[in-house]
């Protein structure tokens, strides 16, 4: 999963996946999104799809949600 890219819904490219949070139970909770503004974006793991078809993780976010994601602290900081 890490290092794989992330795509909008509408197929824009925002960015690779750079880390992986897990809940205490072993399940993805979050993941950071490293985007083209050299910001890291943490999103949780219901926003994000895997398609089998392309082999692409898409989210349901657009590409202004995750630049104000990547304007928070960061997460676990």
């Amino acid at each position: 999963m890490v290092g794989l890219t992330v795509f909008a819904r509408d197929g824009e490219r925002l960015g690779q996946i750079r880390d992986v949070s897990f809940t205490p139970d072993g399940r993805v909770n979050r993941v950071a999104i490293t985007t083209g503004w050299h910001r890291t974006a943490w999103v949780y793991a219901d926003d994000v799809r895997y398609d089998p078809v392309t082999h692409e993780y898409l989210i349901d976010l657009s590409r202004d949600q995750v630049w104000r994601l990547s304007r928070m602290r960061e997460f676990g900081t």
